[in-house]
């Protein structure tokens, strides 16, 4: 049975930081910071400055010259590298939601309600979307549409598609029936199959959520990796499976939508990887500024 571990104080995870070797000369400030973001979130990002040993003997020492002032530079430019990431993700995810609803709207435009129509709709998206409209109505414009016209059971797509989630937006793009269409949708990105672009929207919804939920994002790793060639995104050998391959991948998707947004995209990030503040961990981000 493993050891339970027991909740300490600030303090004394403070005098745990020093014993490993992390040098703190202003601990108030370290006390205020752990109690704002926590032990817990703040280890991911002294775990780099760790003497690396094997997992199983981890005795979470550091390494020489290590202090609070590198670990915490490092966790300011995950944050704000989280929220440029996700404005330009923003954009990509807005795209492909107005296409599919433009596109398929204009291909049945004698059925406002196509998307809950079996005759262009797989029955898995359908018999799940009731719960999905249920968060839907909650928004002002929809309960506005129903107070307007109280007998419509959904608003329109144009309306409707708009509250969708992303991975909701996914799964009605799996279940339209129409292949040619789903063909169209992914080709407006210049992907050639339909299985590089389904990789390429598990990917961008994974670091969506990411970046949503405050996950460490600069070493970010990719289980299962970016499928396609790899001279389509530019990647080197393994930056499918990395943070840079997902960069490289968001570049690609900014670029067949505006090439001017994948421009500023890649001048604010390197603006901010270059910032004199984080000097201090060019180690662990200078790979970003592609």
């Amino acid at each position: 049975m493993s050891e339970i571990k027991q909740a300490t104080t600030v303090e004394r995870q403070i005098e745990i930081l020093r014993e490993r070797g992390m040098v703190i000369s202003e601990p108030e400030h370290v006390k205020k910071a752990l109690l704002s973001v926590g032990y817990y979130r703040m280890g991911f990002y002294w775990f780099p400055f760790e003497i690396e040993e094997p997992k199983k003997k981890r005795t979470h020492k550091f390494r020489k010259d290590t202090t609070w002032e590198k670990v915490e530079a490092l966790y300011d430019f995950d944050n704000r590298f989280r929220n440029l990431l996700s404005y330009y993700l923003h954009i990509i995810e807005t795209d492909i939601r107005t296409y599919i609803t433009y596109t398929a709207s204009n291909l049945y435009h004698d059925d406002p309600l196509w998307f809950v129509n079996p005759s262009y709709v797989g029955p898995d998206f359908i018999t799940k979307f009731p719960d999905i409209y249920d968060n839907v109505k909650k928004n002002e414009v929809i309960k506005h549409h129903h107070g307007k016209y109280p007998k419509d059971m959904y608003a329109p797509a144009w309306k409707t598609l708009e509250f969708l989630m992303f991975g909701e937006v996914q799964h009605l793009y799996d279940d339209i029936l129409d292949s040619s269409l789903r063909q169209k949708i992914y080709e407006r990105y210049h992907i050639e199959s339909e299985d590089i672009f389904k990789s390429y929207i598990d990917t961008l919804r994974m670091v969506r959520n990411v970046c949503a939920h405050s996950h460490i994002l600069y070493d970010k790793k990719l289980y299962r990796g970016i499928k396609g060639p790899n001279s389509k995104l530019g990647l080197k050998a393994g930056e499918e499976f990395s943070i840079v391959g997902v960069l490289k991948l968001v570049y690609y998707m900014l670029r067949q939508i505006d090439s001017d947004t994948e421009v500023e995209m890649r001048n604010s990030l390197r603006n901010l990887v270059n910032q004199v503040d984080y000097d201090i961990v060019r180690f662990a981000i200078s790979r970003l500024a592609i």
